[in-house]
Parts: C-alpha cells; sequence; structure tokens
C-alpha cells in the first residue's frame, strides 16, 4: 500500500478578525453549525486562527493527496483517530500517533488492498467532513469502485451535539458517499472515551457526567440509520463495532489506557487491534464490490 502527499494552501477571507471565544453551542442548547449540513470549519469550531490555518492547510493537503491518487481501493475517512494513520495531528508531528503508521502497513502487508488513501483531520465533525467531500473525492475518485472506512462523530459530542444529531450527522456523510460515489462504506460505531474533565467545557448546555450514556445511545441510532441505509443500498453500506475491544470496568474512565493512554485515541497497540477488528469486516465488502462487478450492477 502506498501513501503520497502533497500540498498547497488557502484561507478563508477575514479570518484572522474572527472571533473564536464562542462555542459551538449555546446554553440554550442551538448549536452553530447543523451536524448534517456541509460547513467548513468555523470561528464557532475552531479554538483560534492559528488551528483556522492549521485546518485550511491539512484540507489542500488531503485535497492534493485525493487528486494525485491513482487506483485507491481503501479509503479511511475520519477524524484524529484516522488521521493517526499518516502520524500526524493537522499535519504536525504528535507522539500519541508513534507507531501508528507502522502500524497500518503492517496490517496491509497481509491484505490485498492494492492502494491506500487516508482523508482525515484532527478535531473534524460530520459537518466539516460533508464539506471536504465536496473537494476530497474529485471525479475519479467519485467513479471508484472502493471500500471506505468512515469513522466520524465522536468529536460533534465533545463539541456539545446531541446524540441524537451525531447520529444523524454520521448517517449524512455515509448517505453522501453511497449517492455520489461507487464505493462500499463501513460505519464505524463511536469507541468509548473516558476524558470525561472536557465535559465542563460544553456545560452548559450538556451537563453529562460521563460521554458512556451518550455515546451509547449515539451508537444505537446510527446502527438504526445504517439499517435504513443497507435497505437502500443493499451490499453497499455495513456497521463496524468495535468499541468493547477498548472498554474497561476497572478505570474511572471506563477504557482502557493501555490501549487509549489519554482516554480517547487508540495508541499503536490500539490501533493494531481496531485493524484487526475491522479487516474482516473491510474485506466483506471488498467481496460483496467485487460480486457486483461480475454481475454488471
Amino acid at each position: 500500500m502506498k501513501l503520497a502527499y502533497s500540498a498547497r494552501s488557502t484561507m478563508p477571507p477575514g479570518y484572522l478578525a474572527w472571533d473564536y471565544t464562542p462555542k459551538l453551542c449555546n446554553p440554550n442548547g442551538t448549536c452553530n453549525e447543523a451536524t448534517d449540513l456541509p460547513s467548513p470549519r468555523t470561528r464557532f469550531s475552531t479554538p483560534g486562527r492559528r488551528q483556522m490555518q492549521d485546518w485550511w492547510y491539512t484540507h489542500d493537503w488531503f485535497v492534493a493527496a485525493a487528486r494525485r491518487a491513482t487506483d485507491p481501493d481503501l479509503i479511511l475517512i475520519g477524524d484524529s483517530i484516522t488521521e493517526s494513520y499518516v502520524g500526524s495531528s493537522m499535519l504536525r508531528s504528535s507522539y500519541r500517533c508513534d507507531g501508528v503508521p507502522e502500524a497500518l502497513l503492517d496490517w496491509t502487508k497481509s491484505s490485498p488492498w492494492r492502494e491506500g488513501l487516508v482523508l482525515a483531520i484532527s478535531g473534524d465533525q460530520t459537518q466539516h467532513l460533508l464539506w471536504r467531500f465536496t473537494e476530497e473525492f474529485p471525479a475519479q475518485l467519485r467513479a471508484r469502485r472502493a471500500v471506505v472506512n468512515l469513522h466520524i462523530g465522536t468529536n460533534n459530542l465533545g463539541a456539545g451535539h446531541l446524540p441524537s444529531d451525531t447520529a444523524r450527522g454520521v448517517r449524512a456523510c455515509a448517505a453522501w458517499l453511497l449517492h455520489s460515489t461507487n464505493s462500499s462504506v463501513l460505519v464505524n460505531l463511536l469507541l468509548p472515551r473516558g476524558d470525561n474533565h472536557r465535559l465542563k467545557g460544553i456545560c452548559p448546555p450538556r451537563c453529562f457526567q460521563a460521554f458512556a450514556p451518550a455515546i451509547s445511545r449515539a451508537n444505537e441510532l446510527i446502527t438504526q440509520h445504517v439499517r435504513e441505509l443497507s435497505r437502500q443500498f443493499s451490499g453497499r453500506v455495513a456497521l463496524a463495532s468495535c468499541g468493547h475491544l477498548f472498554s474497561s470496568s476497572t478505570t474511572p474512565s471506563n477504557v482502557n489506557k493501555r490501549l487509549m493512554p489519554d482516554s480517547l485515541h487508540p495508541n499503536e497497540a490500539g490501533h493494531r487491534l481496531l485493524l484487526s477488528c475491522l479487516g474482516p469486516q473491510l474485506l466483506a465488502l471488498r467481496r460483496r464490490t467485487a460480486r457486483t462487478v461480475v454481475d454488471g450492477h
């Protein structure tokens, strides 16, 4: 599997003068970005101009990567958990990514994937991914019969979106891929997270004691949405449930710190375990895609 990238950069006008202090969701519960409507990062979902610069640069970098891709049959899409596969957080090196690119490469050595493409930006939410699709999926990529691993949504909960809104955003991302490309989609349920100290930043309006109940509810709704999509796109969409591998009843955070040292991101060992869980399901979708081509549909 080859991973090759280049870069270009652009910035939205006026960003230097923006006020970045407002939260994404207001104390009355309304949010300034909808989970199922495409939106680039705004001042409500970015803590400052430095990260705004990083986000646009990273987005443009992945646009170039997508345009340069020759024949990808596996596309990994998402947020920081998936960007770890290229060893970075918004293209900046991060210790939490140590060994993760090697884990991906080791996994692919014994797999049939010819070319992989990673399209993931740390901190992204569903609405940001929907917006990125318009540029990061050029015509030649939309025409490919690839398998897409979609892992997005935890940052919506972390920013204050409700579980129902988060699940609706995940559905919107999967539906876009199914409607606008020839690819099959493996939708990942949200992994557990134990960084509950972050919850004080979204209270009000979301005054939870822990992320676990919100994740559980979001996953229930995502499962329902994927079942509905599978009736419409038979054989092209499936659900991946790997969160149990990271759960622990013996720690206050309810996550296995050996696999998620920061209670949010899998480390190298965690990613090796995650890939072992995803692998068979990705290959099953690949086989279905191959049968569809043979059948002429």
